[in-house]
């Protein structure tokens, strides 16, 4: 792929379709702190090509009014868009499930909104738990757990999420293939939160299971739409088992399920406030954290160099890290609810309605960033938005860190060399919310190190 000068340019998860911008000058020959200031020429329009074969079978522009998040092949590959958002429309009046929103692309707009709870409240799901909740009841609940989160708290479990990945991996080596998901991502990250809510060896693949189906489910919930009856079940089973699990004690002492269930017994939280608490806990701490690892494993396939250097030097891990959450966040967008009439670029906004925010758009500004579309891990740019910002910032970022460095060097120990199975492609996340981004199935050929 050849990028013109100044343009942005992107490859689809298959390597098919690439953007050409044109009607731009290059902006890094300005010093980045004079960026906001430049009279720089605005992006006439971008063109996306879709390859088969080496022959261009499609082309067309790309403008803002062609983003759409319901579309399932956008959710696939949205980087393309993302620029054009950026300098043609940073809020922009769109649709979804039927209701009006805006959508939100650059991390300045996106930094406000986020730093300002009272104007944009996170009240916009009819789910009763912390993640959506404003001030003062969201620092309420956050305080009941969050000490068993931190760096410190999370730190002495690194030597059994080593031993359980390596014991992972060195079964995938055995047959010369997996896929990342489903055998490694996952059954670490679920067996990973399992340990630290005091549930491991409890039905953990179920767990995995049923967790999944609930993701599927708030998605719907979010999109104002009707769960399928399986996602709805499956919510159903999930918010038994949790019930059942502190009215019969199943569970370790000393851990986040157990303090959650002190406080229900001293009636600080609600038995239905307890179920909520723990099946967030245990959703959040799998999904994101499984998307995270798989996403770093398929930018190891494509930069094999960063894989040999990360082998000989295990510190490279957490840069390359931060750069795969920049540029491949395991969520795209969040949204928020107006509280009151407010203007954001220009544009008006009525009190009670839904602004998306795009993470992954701001943490490619290049207002904010120099050369913000390169993967650069060498740049170390930790200050991206994709664990948030503000008093949403997420609560499991250091267990994230934590699961996928340690998964990442563990590979990088063990396997020469890990490739996508050309007879097998990868299947990103396509269900248009834009919630998770990531994989459902990466599958990868793995051979050991010798």
């Amino acid at each position: 792929m050849v990028a013109r000068l100044g343009s942005t340019s992107s490859r689809s998860v298959n390597g098919r379709s690439k953007l050409w911008a044109t009607g731009r000058t290059a902006r890094s020959a300005t010093p980045r702190h004079n960026l906001k200031r430049a009279a720089l020429p605005k992006r006439h329009h971008a063109i996306l090509e879709t390859e088969l074969n080496g022959a261009i079978t499609m082309s067309k522009v790309i403008t803002p009014d062609l983003f759409n998040l319901e579309d399932p092949e956008i959710q696939k590959d949205p980087y393309p868009y993302y620029p054009v958002l950026r300098e043609q429309k940073p809020v922009l009046r769109s649709n979804v499930g039927g209701q009006p929103c805006w959508i939100l692309s650059r991390r300045k707009e996106i930094s406000k909104v986020l730093m300002d709870p009272h104007t944009y409240s996170n009240r916009h799901t009819p789910l009763p738990n912390m993640l959506f909740t404003d001030p003062p009841e969201h620092e309420r609940l956050r305080l009941m757990v969050s000490s068993m989160f931190t760096r410190a708290a999370v730190q002495p479990m690194a030597a059994q999420i080593q031993a359980h990945a390596e014991l992972l991996i060195e079964r995938q080596l055995d047959v010369g293939h997996c896929d990342i998901i489903e055998d490694f991502a996952g059954p670490l990250s679920i067996e990973t939160i399992g340990r630290l809510l005091g549930i491991a060896g409890l039905h953990v693949e179920k767990l995995r299971q049923l967790s999944h189906l609930f993701v599927s489910y708030v998605r719907s919930l979010q999109l104002a739409l009707t769960p399928s009856s399986e996602s709805r079940l499956a919510t159903e089973e999930l918010t038994q088992l949790m019930t059942d699990l502190v009215q019969s004690h199943s569970y370790e002492d000393g851990r986040v399920i157990s303090v959650l269930a002190d406080l229900r017994r001293t009636g600080e939280l609600t038995t239905d406030g307890f179920v909520n608490f723990a099946i967030l806990l245990l959703v959040a701490g799998h999904s994101t954290t499984t998307n995270l690892m798989g996403n770093a494993v398929y930018m190891l396939t494509k930069r094999p160099q960063d894989f040999n250097r990360m082998a000989e030097d295990e510190s490279f891990v957490a840069p390359f890290l931060d750069e795969v959450l920049r540029t491949r966040p395991s969520f795209h967008r969040i949204h928020r609810v107006t509280t009151r009439d407010v203007e954001l670029d220009g544009e008006f906004i009525p009190a009670g309605s839904i602004v998306r925010l795009m993470l992954a758009s701001a943490n490619r500004d290049p207002d904010f960033f120099d050369d913000a579309e390169t993967f650069d891990p060498d740049e170390k740019r930790r200050n991206h938005l994709s664990f948030g910002q503000g008093i949403h910032t997420c609560l499991g970022s250091w267990l994230a860190r934590l699961e996928a460095s340690t998964a990442v060097a563990v590979l990088s120990r063990l396997v020469a060399s890990v490739t996508l199975d050309q007879s097998n492609p990868p299947v990103p996340y396509s269900g248009g919310s834009f919630n998770e981004f990531g994989f459902e199935r990466l599958p990868v050929i793995l051979s050991p190190r010798k």
